[in-house]
């Protein structure tokens, strides 16, 4: 892979996990089945991932008008290790969604399966509410 490509899949990584992690709080804030430290967890996760992919960004800027001339090998090893990073997290951030998703399909089951059993053990007025 070339330099440049490298340099925009760094930019399209960061730009994605940012897209990802504004889907899962809508989501999560839609569902209303989380707590606010559950919440929090999941912010965080991504903020560290954010956060390694933003010093990234600066990085490819150095890089692309650097202040002292770089090696083309060390240019080619330093992109490659921040591709390599990027798209494992990336890839990470897609199975978090998938996995969001399902977690948010068994919440609202366990709901639907509590409205069910209060409908099965539904008790009979009592005795003394039928006499008042």
């Amino acid at each position: 892979m070339n330099k440049g490509n490298m340099m925009t899949a760094i930019v399209d990584a960061c730009t994605y996990i940012n897209a990802a992690l504004a889907r899962v709080v809508r989501k999560s804030k839609e569902a209303g089945m989380f707590t606010d430290a559950e919440n929090n967890y999941i912010i965080s996760v991504f903020g560290e991932m954010t956060k390694e992919g933003n010093q990234y960004i600066d990085k490819v800027k150095e890089l692309l008008a650097p202040k002292q001339p770089i090696p083309e090998d060390e240019l080619l090893s330093t992109l490659t290790r921040m591709y390599t990073i990027m798209r494992g997290y990336s890839n990470r951030v897609k199975k978090f969604e998938k996995d969001f998703d399902t977690l948010i399909k068994k919440r609202s089951k366990r709901l639907t399966d509590i409205d069910e059993i209060q409908r099965v053990f539904k008790t009979k007025p009592s005795v003394t509410e039928t006499l008042t």
